[in-house]
């Protein structure tokens, strides 16, 4: 584990979206010398070898957490090959650590259901149960900070084909965050779905199926669903899968368990 980094709670935190404020430096984030030159050749030797289906993209990694009034985060661009080193061979070095900042969408179906997926065979953890979400992109940085409904619309779109503007759809928008003692920070971006479960699924693997048919790979290898409240930490146990921390926590807070989805824009069940 790398060593903490000033400002981290010492578990993992909820902060209600009226005092987060996430700002992005300009720029890409740098190692030192040598670690640059190892991270690259990394990348080239143990990475495109084995996985060349993995993409070396951005993604926004944590520098600094201000605990005041508002809680500040600031954060810079590094890529996915820096995520993937600092993972395997920079274990408590602090100055190798990638502190991913990132929005996780949370799709809330009519009957209460948080809908999450089983990543796929070709991703940095197959198999694993996560949000939907992903890394941002400079697209999603808008005035200096991180705009993470942006982020959550587009992975939302990629992973379950359901996007803004949708008519069983609802947005709510950011309602706050984790942030875990290692320094990591999931938005929260909360929809409200106007179906039941059983409906939204069918529709979720509809996409599917077109996708594998045209010789698209999904990042989701199955979508899945869990009750709102313990009830859905019971079930990960079922599962023996417990799903990162910020997923049990997001099952709980009161600004998430406790949705406003109207029946009377239920799209036909």
């Amino acid at each position: 584990m790398a060593k903490k980094l000033p400002g981290t709670p010492p578990s993992l935190a909820w902060v209600p979206k009226e005092r987060l404020q996430v700002s992005v430096a300009s720029g890409r984030l740098c190692w030192p010398e040598p670690w640059e030159a190892r991270v690259d050749v990394f990348w080239r030797e143990e990475i495109e070898k084995t996985s060349p289906q993995f993409f070396c993209g951005p993604l926004l990694t944590v520098l600094g957490i201000t605990w005041e009034a508002t809680v500040q985060v600031q954060a810079q661009f590094t890529d996915y090959a820096h995520f993937l080193y600092s993972r395997r061979y920079g274990q408590g070095m602090a100055e190798l650590a990638v502190r991913p900042v990132f929005a996780a969408a949370l799709p809330i179906t009519l009957d209460d259901r948080l809908v999450i997926g089983k990543m796929g065979a070709g991703t940095h953890r197959p198999g694993r149960i996560q949000c939907i979400g992903g890394t941002a992109i400079d697209g999603d940085v808008k005035g200096g900070g991180f705009d993470a409904e942006t982020s959550a619309d587009r992975e939302m779109l990629e992973e379950i084909g359901v996007g803004r503007g949708d008519e069983s759809l609802s947005e709510r928008g950011v309602v706050g965050a984790t942030v875990d003692p290692e320094g990591g920070v999931a938005v929260a971006v909360a929809y409200d779905v106007h179906q039941s479960w059983p409906r939204f699924r069918r529709r979720i693997e509809s996409f599917f199926l077109r996708e594998r048919e045209e010789g698209r790979t999904t990042e989701l290898d199955e979508v899945l669903a869990v009750p709102l409240g313990t009830d859905g930490i019971a079930q990960l146990n079922a599962w023996g899968d417990v799903g990162p921390r910020y997923l049990r926590r997001f099952l709980t807070v009161p600004e998430i368990s406790h949705h406003v989805n109207d029946p009377r824009g239920v799209v036909g069940e």
